[in-house]
C-alpha cells in the first residue's frame, strides 16, 4: 500500500503576506523584489513536496513562463495596497490551469 506524503502551501510575497498567512500555519518566504522571488520560487519547486505557491500580485514577473518549469502550482494573491480589482480565486485557478472548473 502507497503512503501519502504531505503537500505544503507557500507564500512569496512581501512581510505583511508572510506573516499573515504563516499565522494559519503556512510556510512562507518574504522577498523584497522580483529577483528574490525568483530565487525563492526555485528553491521552494525543488521541494517535491510543494504542491502550490501563492505568489503577490506585485511578484508576478518572477512567475515561470510554465507550470512545467515552476513544478507546482502558482496562484497569486492580491498584494497590501493593489491596484488592480481582486479575482477570485477560483477564476485564479482555472487561468492557471487554463480550464474551466465546472460545479
Amino acid at each position: 500500500m502507497a503512503t501519502a506524503t504531505a503537500q505544503k502551501i507557500v507564500v512569496i510575497g512581501g512581510q505583511d503576506a508572510v506573516f499573515g498567512l504563516g499565522l494559519i500555519g503556512l510556510e512562507g518566504r518574504t522577498v523584497s523584489n522580483v529577483d528574490e522571488a525568483r530565487r525563492a520560487i526555485q528553491e521552494v519547486t525543488a521541494d517535491p513536496e510543494t504542491a502550490l505557491i501563492l505568489l503577490t500580485e506585485n511578484l508576478t514577473e518572477a512567475r515561470p513562463a510554465s507550470m512545467d518549469e515552476a513544478g507546482a502550482l502558482i496562484v497569486e494573491i492580491p498584494s497590501p495596497g493593489a491596484a488592480r480589482p481582486s479575482v477570485a480565486l477560483e477564476t485564479r485557478i482555472e487561468q492557471a490551469l487554463g480550464v474551466r472548473l465546472e460545479h
